[in-house]
């Protein structure tokens, strides 16, 4: 694989990691608009900078080469004060959401 090829992956993946954290405040501030919510947290790789690791994909697997993490998903923490919404809360289970009471 050229470096060139190389680069473009590793610009993919920051990019990624990049677009994620704008979603997290995207939907951070929209949990912040419900009394219940005292706090939220990004967690998991999009909250931290990203490291090498050789990925999945099997060109780059089996040539050893390592590019950064790869970000699939947002993960996310929220601290509430009540759980009187989480009813309403369950249907929407796709993106896994942690409670804290």
């Amino acid at each position: 694989m050229r470096r060139a090829e190389i680069e473009k992956q590793d610009q993919y993946m920051l990019e990624r990691q990049r677009q994620f954290r704008m979603a997290a405040d995207v939907v951070t501030d929209a949990w912040m608009a419900f009394d219940e919510v005292r706090g939220v947290a990004v967690i998991g790789s999009v909250a931290r900078p990203l490291w090498r690791e050789v990925p999945r994909f099997r060109e780059l697997r089996s040539a050893g080469i390592k590019i950064w993490h790869e970000c699939a998903d947002l993960d996310l923490a929220l601290w509430i004060d009540s759980q009187k919404w989480l009813g309403e809360l369950r249907p929407c289970s796709r993106p896994r959401l942690a409670f804290s009471v």
